[in-house]
């Protein structure tokens, strides 16, 4: 047997496979996505997850969604941009930090909502997030009645109003913002008490949540002051 033709050979055959697979060795050199979730949900309670991309897998529970999410940004983790104007609303305690490498990478990433930039990036991330323990609840606040002299039989409620809606369990304290779309929270399992800031009075809504059932469509009611006039 020739050694030095077979030798010749092999260096041949690992030149062709260089020469014509470099795509597909730098896409499988790319394709180290494995990240390390941790979340504080501020009630002392944390979650601490893995996920990989590509294949999928960790224990994440939203993994294949997570990876669906970040496989459709140009630049995910980017740094926050600065400089930026921000509203000064506290969103909720929560916390998080994401490391580890994406797309071979590293990743080292901090999240909050402790105002309005800080809980749009959060909002944005947020099937990174989920709360298996939480419920989601959606609502509305409505203000009426608004005709200055409100005969019975007329519609004056004004539906979808802006305001600013916080939930309360104990220390525990959730808020956000409603509008034409009304509002969505994620509360963890427990008994929680909705009311709104609209400039008037606005009722307390309790919620039982405990069950872990999503509730029905919250509607938080507040009376503008005008009285229905004599028919």
């Amino acid at each position: 047997m020739d050694v030095s033709r077979t030798a010749s050979r092999a260096a041949l055959l690992a030149l062709l496979v260089i020469t014509f697979f470099p795509a597909s060795t730098a896409m499988a050199a790319g394709s180290d996505s494995s990240l390390s979730v941790r979340i504080s949900w501020g009630d002392g309670s944390t979650d601490a997850w893995t996920l990989t991309c590509d294949p999928v897998g960790g224990t994440h529970p939203n993994r294949a969604a997570a990876c669906a999410f970040l496989d459709g940004l140009a630049q995910p983790f980017s740094r926050k941009p600065t400089g930026v104007m921000c509203t000064m609303i506290y969103s909720g305690p929560e916390t998080a930090r994401v490391t580890g490498r994406w797309q071979g990478r590293p990743v080292n990433a901090a999240f909050a909502r402790n105002d309005g930039c800080q809980t749009a990036r959060w909002n944005e991330y947020r099937s990174l997030f989920t709360n298996p323990r939480a419920v989601t609840v959606r609502g509305r606040v409505d203000l009426g009645p608004t005709c200055p002299v409100e005969k019975p039989g007329d519609t004056c409620t004004i539906t979808g109003a802006p305001a600013t809606v916080t939930a309360t369990s104990g220390s525990r304290v959730r808020t956000t913002t409603s509008g034409a779309q009304g509002f969505v929270l994620r509360l963890p399992r427990g008994i929680w008490e909705l009311t709104a800031d609209a400039g008037m009075h606005c009722p307390v809504v309790r919620l039982d949540l405990r069950g872990g059932q999503r509730p029905t469509p919250v509607v938080i009611s507040c009376d503008t002051g005008i009285r229905t006039a004599a028919a």
